[in-house]
């Protein structure tokens, strides 16, 4: 979690409800009665794609949260990629396609690309509550990026590590 939890109410049936709201680095908010943890909103479990990090087993499935919608978008295609020149385009498309990962919890074992990235979605900033108004307000990123996994030395306590600002120039250059 990028930010601790906002202590908030929710309003159900001319009913107060205490309640706590979390951000997360994916872009979503997770809104659970403070009381017993319960969700307020419908939460589904979804599957998502396998780890391919050497080592690590990764749970199959994740927490999607139903409402509210999330705060930045959760996923990048080639439609999306600038066309200010034809050149540009080609570049972009050729080098995005060999980067795409399946989604948002994906992290490939060749370069790929991540949107919303470490970056991206709810950060260290957290969120506040007017409790007057009733509104949640989040400061959220909607930034992508580009990493790679990359094996490490010998006798270091992972077997592969991300590396962003290398696989960039590496992919760039």
């Amino acid at each position: 979690m990028p930010a601790q939890p906002v202590l908030i109410s929710v309003t159900r049936d001319g009913k107060k409800i205490p309640a706590v709201a979390q951000v997360t680095k994916m872009g979503f908010v997770f809104v659970l009665d403070r009381l017993t943890g319960k969700p307020l909103f419908p939460v589904e479990e979804r599957p998502v794609p396998k780890s391919e990090v050497p080592g690590e087993n990764a749970w199959p499935t994740q927490p999607f949260p139903l409402k509210p919608p999330p705060l930045v978008r959760q996923d990048f295609a080639e439609q999306d990629i600038t066309d200010v020149t034809p050149e540009s385009h080609k570049y972009c498309v050729a080098f995005f396609v060999r980067c795409a990962a399946e989604d948002i919890h994906s992290i490939q074992s060749g370069p790929y690309f991540s949107c919303p990235c470490t970056l991206g979605g709810g950060n260290w900033s957290g969120a506040s509550f007017d409790p007057k108004a009733g509104y949640l307000f989040v400061n959220a990123n909607e930034l992508g990026a580009i990493g790679a996994l990359e094996p490490q030395p010998n006798g270091s306590p992972e077997n592969t590590g991300v590396t962003a600002s290398k696989a960039n120039m590496r992919l760039l250059g």
